[in-house]
């Protein structure tokens, strides 16, 4: 039995069945609806729950909750800034860089960071008379008031001191208008040049930001092919470590294949490596030495050309003596296979407790952790452990880079059952509860400690065809950001126990 989304995500675009290995189409697999009734009823606390969020209810309640639950994490439409649902109201009201307010002077809505511009050029913005006739006027109006300024109409100013006329009005402004008429057309074609010149250099600059716009835009399409190009570039690869996966886990097969014959051979070893065998080659090599140097003697005391049969007979003794010493040489060299061959068993053997109690010390870590992220090394294997002798055969499984849900975010720890000579001995299914320790040395009783009680309807837990059944566990077990307080030394230590659940 297996979760539906946990399938699919574990499934992917694949149609192999990631549970027992099997081709399967999607039309084939159903949905187990009485499960689903029973795992909706149950108990369950809120996701936000170290955000501060205290609800706890059925799980059927759960979609409900999280739909306007004030502790979820949500995204500003504006600024797109994630932040806490319940914050969201004060943060567009008063924190949001893309908040709107309104414009002091014509009251339109705009964003903050563009009011202090609107409101420079705003045609409702009060401005003081040009002419300084003591009137607020209106950016949109002045061409309005100039016509009935009192300023110009009392004949106070000359309309022309706004582009730089500086004659004096002694008399009638009539009279002013007409004696400076050549001199206020060459302020006004001054002052036209000007605005023109200003006009083309807007018009060069707004020319050359175009330009850079267009650069810009050449420059983020080359990324976006770059990036389709890296991500058909990262399929691939993925297709190339799904493979590599899948050798890994066929040269796993094999190397559990051999494990048999390992046994058989260690028992061979141990009956024929004893302390008499190495003791009775030693004498015979020494007794073949001997003899080699003795005959070597006899030969050199012989006179020359005489008794030439005996140089013949000792011809011959050497000859046998010299194969005999050949074949003992070989002997050795298997023996010295075997020994290495035992020295390594005995090594695993010495790492296997039979306890039902496992303490797994994971040395290296930081190194193992860019294995993980990398998607060199994903997954730990402890050693092998006992229930008892006899008993049920297991070992914990770690992903340090998170597996399934908890992939890239968490630590994933499992309990494996594997395959042993007593299982047919054995009840099953598995039932005894499993516990999970993460052990924190500054602080035991700050331990992680997480436990489960087997679904005796998993394949997870029956009696095992291949050398390991599928994991199971805690995809979820611990936040790689909190990993850092149970490391010392960069070392890791974690406790598997089986206990009874009656």
């Amino acid at each position: 039995m297996a979760c539906e989304a946990c399938y699919f995500t574990a499934k992917g675009d694949s149609n192999i069945c990631p549970i027992d290995q099997e081709q399967i189409e999607d039309s084939e697999f159903f949905k187990d609806r009485h499960a689903r009734r029973e795992i909706l009823q149950l108990e369950c606390y809120c996701t936000n729950k170290e955000n501060g969020c205290g609800w706890e209810d059925v799980v059927n309640a759960f979609d409900a909750h999280i739909q306007q639950c004030g502790y979820q994490y949500v995204q500003c439409d504006d600024c797109k800034e994630a932040l806490l649902r319940q914050n969201l109201p004060h943060h567009l009201e008063e924190l949001c860089d893309f908040r709107q307010l309104p414009c002091t002077y014509c009251g339109n809505m705009l964003k903050i960071r563009t009011v202090a511009e609107h409101e420079s050029i705003c045609h409702m913005r009060p401005l003081q008379c040009p002419f300084v006739c003591g009137a607020n006027i209106q950016l949109d109006s002045i061409h309005e008031h100039v016509q009935q300024c009192s300023m110009i109409q009392d004949g106070r100013t000359c309309p022309y001191t706004i582009i730089g006329c500086q004659s004096p009005i002694t008399e009638d402004v009539s009279l002013h208008m007409q004696q400076s008429n050549t001199a206020h057309a060459a302020l006004a074609i001054s002052v036209a040049k000007c605005l023109q010149q200003t006009n083309e250099q807007l018009k060069h600059d707004l020319l050359a930001e175009q330009t850079k716009r267009l650069e810009l835009t050449k420059k983020m399409e080359e990324q976006n092919e770059k990036q389709k190009m890296m991500e058909a570039g990262l399929t691939v690869w993925k297709q190339k470590y799904e493979e590599m996966a899948n050798e890994i886990a066929q040269l796993k097969d094999r190397s559990d294949q051999t494990e048999k014959e390992i046994k058989k051979n260690l028992e061979e070893v141990n009956l024929k490596l004893d302390g008499q065998a190495v003791q009775e080659i030693g004498d015979r090599l020494a007794a073949v030495e001997q003899k080699y140097v003795d005959a070597e003697g006899k030969l050199r005391n012989l006179p020359g050309g005489s008794h030439g049969g005996g140089v013949v007979g000792m011809d011959e003794e050497l000859k046998r003596g010299v194969e005999r010493v050949d074949q003992l040489e070989s002997g050795s060299a298997v023996l010295s296979a075997n020994l290495s061959e035992l020295e390594l068993k005995l090594q695993l053997l010495e790492n296997t407790c039979y306890e039902g109690q496992q303490l797994w010390k994971v040395d290296n870590v930081t190194f193992r952790i860019n294995q993980a992220v990398t998607g060199k090394v994903t997954a730990l294997h402890s050693a092998p452990c006992f229930q008892k002798r006899g008993g049920y055969k297991f070992c914990s499984r770690l992903y340090l880079n998170g597996d399934g849900m908890g992939r890239g975010t968490h630590i994933s720890l499992f309990f494996v059952i594997m395959k042993s000579e007593y299982d047919a001995l054995l009840q099953w299914p598995f039932s005894d509860r499993v516990t999970f320790r993460l052990v924190n040395p500054h602080n035991l009783d700050e331990s992680m400690t997480e436990s489960f009680i087997p679904d005796k309807n998993s394949s997870s837990f029956k009696r095992p065809t291949k050398d390991m059944n599928i994991a199971a566990g805690c995809p979820m077990f611990i936040k790689k950001d909190l990993l850092a307080h149970y490391i010392v030394d960069d070392a890791l230590y974690i406790e598997t126990k089986i206990s009874s659940t009656s």
